[in-house]
Protein backbone atom coordinates (compact mmCIF):
# COMPACT_ATOMS: atom_id res chain seq x y z
CA UNK A 1 0.00 0.00 0.00
CA UNK A 2 0.92 3.42 -0.40
CA UNK A 3 -0.19 6.83 0.60
CA UNK A 4 -2.10 7.08 -2.84
CA UNK A 5 -4.39 4.53 -1.65
CA UNK A 6 -4.83 6.08 0.93
CA UNK A 7 -5.95 9.40 -0.41
CA UNK A 8 -7.94 7.84 -3.00
CA UNK A 9 -10.16 5.93 0.11
CA UNK A 10 -13.46 7.72 0.77
CA UNK A 11 -12.70 10.28 3.49
CA UNK A 12 -14.39 7.51 6.28
CA UNK A 13 -13.01 5.32 5.66
CA UNK A 14 -9.67 6.85 6.20
CA UNK A 15 -10.64 8.42 9.38
CA UNK A 16 -8.56 5.31 11.29
CA UNK A 17 -5.96 4.69 8.49
CA UNK A 18 -1.94 5.64 9.48
CA UNK A 19 -1.95 8.51 7.56
CA UNK A 20 -4.37 10.73 9.73
CA UNK A 21 -3.01 9.23 13.05
CA UNK A 22 -0.27 12.06 12.55
CA UNK A 23 3.07 12.28 13.24
CA UNK A 24 5.17 9.06 14.23
CA UNK A 25 8.16 8.17 16.08
CA UNK A 26 10.51 5.92 14.75
CA UNK A 27 11.85 3.42 17.80
CA UNK A 28 15.46 1.55 17.01
CA UNK A 29 16.58 -0.83 20.29
CA UNK A 30 19.75 -3.20 19.83
CA UNK A 31 17.01 -5.81 18.40
CA UNK A 32 14.02 -4.32 17.46
CA UNK A 33 12.61 -1.48 15.60
CA UNK A 34 9.28 0.12 16.24
CA UNK A 35 6.94 3.10 15.32
CA UNK A 36 4.70 4.97 18.31
CA UNK A 37 2.21 7.75 17.37
CA UNK A 38 4.03 11.30 18.60
CA UNK A 39 1.53 13.03 21.09
CA UNK A 40 0.76 16.63 19.91
CA UNK A 41 1.41 19.89 21.90
CA UNK A 42 2.05 17.80 25.22
CA UNK A 43 5.16 19.03 26.24
CA UNK A 44 3.81 22.77 26.37
CA UNK A 45 0.89 22.22 27.86
CA UNK A 46 2.32 19.75 30.35
CA UNK A 47 5.08 22.22 31.39
CA UNK A 48 2.57 24.91 31.55
CA UNK A 49 0.27 22.50 33.36
CA UNK A 50 3.25 21.97 36.13
CA UNK A 51 4.21 25.66 36.20
CA UNK A 52 0.17 26.50 37.33
CA UNK A 53 -0.05 23.57 39.75
CA UNK A 54 3.15 25.01 41.12
CA UNK A 55 2.09 28.45 41.81
CA UNK A 56 -0.99 26.52 43.69
CA UNK A 57 1.61 24.85 45.65
CA UNK A 58 3.14 28.20 46.47
CA UNK A 59 -0.15 30.25 46.94
CA UNK A 60 -1.13 26.93 49.27
CA UNK A 61 1.87 27.26 51.32
CA UNK A 62 2.06 30.70 51.68
CA UNK A 63 -1.60 30.96 52.92
CA UNK A 64 -1.08 27.70 55.44
CA UNK A 65 2.12 29.77 56.56
CA UNK A 66 -0.04 32.83 57.06
CA UNK A 67 -2.49 31.04 59.07
CA UNK A 68 0.00 29.44 61.32
CA UNK A 69 1.43 32.58 62.07
CA UNK A 70 -1.96 33.82 62.66
CA UNK A 71 -2.94 30.85 64.84
CA UNK A 72 0.69 31.35 67.00
CA UNK A 73 0.09 34.99 67.55
CA UNK A 74 -3.54 34.14 68.72
CA UNK A 75 -1.92 31.90 71.12
CA UNK A 76 0.96 34.04 72.16
CA UNK A 77 -1.81 36.67 72.78
CA UNK A 78 -4.01 34.21 75.12
CA UNK A 79 -1.28 32.81 77.29
CA UNK A 80 -0.22 36.99 77.76
CA UNK A 81 -4.11 37.40 79.03
CA UNK A 82 -3.98 34.30 81.12
CA UNK A 83 -1.10 35.90 82.63
CA UNK A 84 -1.72 39.13 83.21
CA UNK A 85 -5.52 37.69 84.61
CA UNK A 86 -3.54 35.44 87.06
CA UNK A 87 -1.01 38.26 88.36
CA UNK A 88 -4.30 40.14 89.00
CA UNK A 89 -5.47 37.58 90.75
CA UNK A 90 -2.31 37.01 92.87
CA UNK A 91 -1.73 40.78 93.04
CA UNK A 92 -5.49 41.04 94.97
CA UNK A 93 -5.26 37.74 96.90
CA UNK A 94 -1.72 39.30 98.25
CA UNK A 95 -3.72 42.89 99.25
CA UNK A 96 -6.22 41.16 100.68
CA UNK A 97 -4.20 38.87 103.07
CA UNK A 98 -2.13 42.19 103.58
CA UNK A 99 -5.15 43.84 104.86
CA UNK A 100 -6.52 41.34 106.72
CA UNK A 101 -2.86 41.00 108.93
CA UNK A 102 -3.30 45.09 108.87
CA UNK A 103 -6.66 44.65 110.83
CA UNK A 104 -5.86 41.95 112.97
CA UNK A 105 -2.96 43.41 114.28
CA UNK A 106 -4.99 47.03 114.54
CA UNK A 107 -7.26 44.76 116.73
CA UNK A 108 -4.29 43.75 119.17
CA UNK A 109 -3.40 47.00 119.60
CA UNK A 110 -6.87 47.75 120.64
CA UNK A 111 -7.36 45.51 122.46
CA UNK A 112 -3.54 46.01 124.53
CA UNK A 113 -5.03 49.63 125.10
CA UNK A 114 -7.71 48.42 126.71
CA UNK A 115 -5.91 46.10 128.99
CA UNK A 116 -3.28 48.81 129.80
CA UNK A 117 -6.13 51.68 130.73
CA UNK A 118 -8.01 48.45 132.94
CA UNK A 119 -4.65 47.94 134.63
CA UNK A 120 -3.84 51.51 134.86
CA UNK A 121 -7.58 52.46 136.91
CA UNK A 122 -7.32 49.12 138.99
CA UNK A 123 -3.59 51.05 139.76
CA UNK A 124 -5.28 54.29 140.67
CA UNK A 125 -7.83 52.16 142.58
CA UNK A 126 -5.54 51.10 144.43
CA UNK A 127 -6.36 47.23 143.66
CA UNK A 128 -4.10 44.54 142.98
CA UNK A 129 -3.33 43.51 140.08
CA UNK A 130 -1.55 41.29 138.39
CA UNK A 131 0.13 41.24 135.28
CA UNK A 132 0.04 39.02 131.68
CA UNK A 133 1.49 39.02 128.86
CA UNK A 134 0.32 40.70 125.71
CA UNK A 135 1.28 39.32 122.49
CA UNK A 136 1.64 41.86 119.51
Amino acid sequence: MTTDHFLLVPRTQRGTSAANLGPILLCMGLLSRFCVQALRYTAPYRVEDARERAYERVEDTRERAYERVEDARERAYERVEDARELAYERVEDARERAYERVEDARERAYEALRQVRDTRSLVLRGDSIQLQAIML
